[in-house]
């Protein structure tokens, strides 16, 4: 067994302990809302009457079961039906978006934020 100073010496290696995954969800849920705001704002500033903020968080809620997991090279490639999220991390991020709205000014995107994070709840739900 080794003393204290080996203990101490082997931690100080690395620290700090990797972020859990439900962090990286709600983070994120935190990035999409942003873009879709600035993609907002580019829209209304540019005059345009339709915005690609809508078909981005359609897309984004339709495609987010089938983001493969993340693997280096040595190992097996994932399972069938292995994705990145699993249900509870979908749930998540469907509860960080319904709060992250509250964020938005504008009441139409705001809506619309509050819907995805809806539809991302359910779907999360349905696999659990």
């Amino acid at each position: 067994m080794g003393s204290v100073s080996d203990l101490s010496d082997m931690v100080s290696l690395n620290p700090q302990p990797l972020p859990p995954k439900a962090l990286f969800s709600i983070m994120l849920a935190e990035e999409v809302v942003n873009h879709v705001s600035r993609l907002q704002d580019i829209t209304d500033i540019a005059g345009q009457s339709g915005s690609p903020a809508q078909d981005y968080m359609a897309r984004f809620v339709d495609d987010i079961e089938l983001c493969p997991p993340y693997r280096k090279w040595p190992f097996p490639p994932p399972k069938r039906g292995e994705t990145l999220f699993d249900p509870v991390d979908i749930v998540t991020m469907g509860v960080a978006f319904t709060h992250l709205a509250e964020t938005v000014p504008d009441e139409r995107l705001r809506g619309e934020i509050q819907g995805m994070g809806a539809r991302l709840m359910e779907k999360g739900t349905a696999r659990m």
